[in-house]
């Protein structure tokens, strides 16, 4: 193994590792002082729901970023993977906003938070892969961390502030989402990014 190899693994160990033990103490601390059990409840339904259809969300077309040889050809399929997140994000809201109106099996604002969640990560999934494509992984380790951090902050803010209108689990995992989308946006944003043919887009 040359020095570079190790070093590329330690980077993206460290951060990982960092990351996760900032989720652990997330997860010791709400529900000791902050969040009941019906709150995590709440929240772990919203979950659900989103690792579901977040399978889906970018048809796996993120995956087909790593690959192409030419970084013009990996760029069009982010952008590409970036639009059927928003195309899939926006039928997801339409179809629980029907749904909800008929059978009211959930409060009215979640098809709308579930949505923007989707779409948000449907935009980080694939630039977090242009970014391990590119070896920057010290930048990748940055946006896990400052996600992981940024969701604590917000899911204790959101007790404060608006844990009657919202659970503050949900908004901390969407504040969390949102800090991430904004550092990779900056990151990865350039007038590179473009909307793959067809061609390319079978191919992969």
């Amino acid at each position: 193994m040359n020095r570079s190899f190790i070093r590329s693994i330690a980077i993206l160990s460290g951060s990982n590792l960092v990351a996760q033990a900032i989720n652990f103490i997330t997860y010791l601390i709400l529900p000791k002082y902050f969040y009941t059990p019906d709150d995590f409840g709440v929240f772990g339904l919203f979950l659900a729901i989103y690792y579901i259809l977040f399978e889906i969300i970018n048809l796996k077309m993120d995956q087909s970023v790593m690959l192409p040889e030419s970084e013009s050809d990996a760029k069009g399929l982010l952008g590409f993977s970036w639009s059927v997140a928003v195309v899939l994000s926006s039928l997801v809201f339409i179809i629980l906003f029907v749904l909800n109106s008929i059978f009211e099996w959930m409060p009215a604002i979640i098809p709308a938070i579930l949505s923007v969640s989707l779409l948000m990560g449907g935009i980080i999934q694939p630039s977090m892969v242009l970014l391990n494509r590119e070896q920057r992984y010290t930048r990748l380790g940055n946006v896990r961390i400052a996600q992981a951090l940024a969701t604590l902050g917000v899911s204790i803010g959101a007790y404060y502030l608006m844990h009657e209108s919202l659970n503050g689990l949900i908004a901390g995992f969407l504040g969390g989402q949102l800090i991430a989308l904004v550092i990779i946006l900056t990151l990865v944003a350039s007038p590179g990014i473009h909307l793959a043919g067809r061609s390319l887009v079978r191919k992969y």
